[in-house]
């Protein structure tokens, strides 16, 4: 279930706190191979099950960096709703990334996402929510 946000006033009372935790999410070697056919990554040890088990430091094959990366839209969506009369949401910057050491494995329940509210910038049409 998302956290709902009650519009600019609760964000201003939010920055450098934790605002919201992603729930798991299994990554799926199909999903690793579309995306390898995708970017034209086919390294081994995103897309040889074979190889990866028997040469991978992680004993399988691992999502792509860009790939985890990519998936911070999708955890955000999931985990934080913001109310308030916006005509939209754009992802403009995501702010400083770490991340576990499990290299993404694949079927591994390994993904998630933590949102930590940063400063906010007055625009012109509109308030800039990075971080």
């Amino acid at each position: 279930m998302p956290r709902t946000i009650d519009g600019i006033a609760e964000l201003k009372t939010l920055v450098g706190l934790e605002v919201a935790v992603s729930d798991w999410f299994r990554m799926t070697q199909e999903r690793i191979d579309r995306f390898a056919q995708l970017t034209e990554d086919d390294q081994w040890i995103h897309i040889d099950t074979e190889r990866a088990a028997k040469e991978s430091p992680y004993g399988t094959t691992i999502a792509h960096g860009f790939l985890t990366l990519s998936m911070l839209s999708e955890f955000s969506r999931k985990s934080v709703v913001i109310e308030g009369n916006f005509s939209r949401r754009i992802n403009y910057e995501q702010g400083p990334l770490s991340r576990a050491g499990s290299g993404g494995r694949e079927d591994s329940r390994t993904l998630h996402a933590r949102r930590r509210r940063g400063r906010r910038r007055r625009r012109p049409s509109g308030v800039e929510l990075p971080r």
